[in-house]
């Protein structure tokens, strides 16, 4: 287990809500390995990961109050040891999960603004409209990058690429449906969720979605069930994110949808120690 010290005028506006390492982990390998990182208002995860994009190593990072994303970020470089280090490649996970996915075929690179759709905002250009072709589903995600995380990862980190969190949902489904043919994976975040449908191994939709309880997401899933016309009892529900395995949002959950599943063991796979105490649940998005 890595340990960080936070100094005094760290310790009242940040801590470390979680920290893991794996005993294959190797110092000195560090330039073969990955960094692999989500911000959101309060929330920074990362993982080191290996060469076959395994987790070696993860950490969470929270704040105590509200803190302007820059102050925030600079909190933890100031603290955390991996960070400051330099890996074969970096990305930064757009944690504001707005997407917008145009299939591939259809994509023209000159119209990304009419793309964008909602995306662009009256003040859009202080952000970076970006867009990605994904090889897993056939479609072109097009997302913002907020200035602030731009600027401060671009000062930080070593050629950082960023994607929308999309790609990591839909290639997690992905890699589910490789033994579920049909399934409904749910990415949870505090307030707000990312649904992803694959049926018949194809990709069916992925979108994000706000909530204020378990039945705001149930809701959005039985809307999308019936859109969709998918059966239920032939169907996966996999439930992974930001939550405790025994908190009141999961109970809520399971009572209201008993096939529902935290595929916590299905997800030591991509750790490159496996045990039973991982939350693996959190932070295999990470890897794919």
């Amino acid at each position: 287990m890595f340990t960080t010290v936070l100094t005094v005028n760290t310790l009242d506006k940040i801590y470390s809500a979680y920290q893991h390492q794996s005993i294959n982990f190797k110092p000195e390998k560090l330039g073969t390995y990955h960094l692999r990182l989500l911000m959101r208002k309060g929330l920074l995860q990362y993982a080191v990961v290996s060469e076959n994009q395994k987790i070696l190593a993860a950490k969470e990072y929270r704040s105590k109050k509200e803190m302007d994303f820059g102050d925030f970020f600079d909190a933890i470089f100031q603290q955390d040891y991996f960070l400051k280090e330099e890996y074969a490649s970096v990305r930064v996970i757009n944690g504001n999960l707005e997407f917008s996915l145009i299939p591939t075929a259809h994509f023209q690179a000159r119209q990304i603004k009419e793309f964008a759709g909602a995306l662009v905002k009256d003040n859009f250009d202080i952000d970076h409209l970006q867009y990605l072709n994904m090889d897993v589903g056939g479609a072109t995600a097009v997302f913002s990058v907020p200035f602030s995380l731009k600027q401060k990862c671009d000062y930080y980190l070593n050629k950082p690429e960023y994607v929308p969190f999309c790609l990591q949902a839909i290639n997690m489904s992905h890699w589910f449906a490789e033994k579920n043919a049909n399934l409904l994976l749910v990415n949870i975040f505090e307030g707000e969720f990312v649904l992803t449908a694959m049926i018949d191994r194809k990709l069916s939709i992925c979108n994000s979605y706000q909530y204020e309880s378990g039945t705001d997401i149930v809701y959005f899933v039985q809307v999308l069930l019936e859109i969709l016309k998918i059966n239920p009892a032939e169907t996966k529900m996999m439930f992974t994110g930001e939550f405790e395995a025994d908190s009141e949002l999961i109970r809520q959950l399971k009572k209201l949808i008993p096939t529902m599943i935290i595929p916590a063991n299905q997800l030591q796979d991509t750790f490159e120690t496996r045990s039973e105490k991982l939350p693996t649940w959190r932070y295999a998005y990470l890897t794919f």
